[in-house]
């Protein structure tokens, strides 16, 4: 007999459902992808998403890609005993994507620096005080024509009452008389 009871067991409910994968498998994944995108190109919209540093690399996390996150830092270290040769290639292939392709140092696009995010503001007040006086220029612009319409209507008014009175004193007129 066998010193374990439990080697001859199987589990019938877990055997189809594939586990997390390894950190051997991750590596190797990770290593994998970044030897296909050096050779053939990154794919659009991924070029954000490819890690800058080692650490990067290993935080790195695209279920799309079957990238999944490495938790601990001692098993993603270029002196790791048994990964470490792994790890060391794949920080080669980073500098390699790096001078082919380039990107974002660290994996991240850098926020504007102050003076980008000072004129940004300046641009946005500039074009604020542009459109307050479009809008000042356009308000006295209807305010205007408001004003002639209330004049048209008014001289409209005033000429059918005059029309009227003339009609009246039209109507009231007997005419010429023919004499013989």
């Amino acid at each position: 007999m066998s010193d374990n009871p439990t080697k001859n067991v199987v589990d019938f409910i877990n055997r189809g459902v594939a586990g997390p994968p390894s950190i051997a498998e991750r590596i190797a994944r990770r290593k994998a992808l970044l030897t296909e995108w050096l050779k053939d190109g990154i794919p659009p919209g991924k070029r954000d998403s490819l890690p800058g540093s080692l650490s990067a690399a290993r935080k790195w996390n695209d279920a799309e890609l079957g990238i999944a996150a490495i938790a601990s830092p001692n098993d993603f270290t270029k002196s790791h005993p048994v990964h470490g040769e792994q790890v060391r290639q794949i920080a080669r292939l980073l500098l390699a994507i790096d001078k082919r392709y380039g990107r974002p140092k660290n994996g991240v696009v850098k926020s504007p620096s102050a003076t980008v995010a000072k004129f940004d503001r300046e641009e946005a007040d500039l074009q604020l005080t542009r459109i307050v006086a479009q809008w000042h220029a356009e308000r006295h612009e209807r305010l205007v024509e408001q004003k002639r319409a209330d004049a048209a209507e008014q001289r409209c008014k005033m000429l059918l009452i005059e029309n009227a009175e003339l009609t009246r004193k039209l109507g009231a007129y007997d005419g010429l008389k023919v004499v013989r």
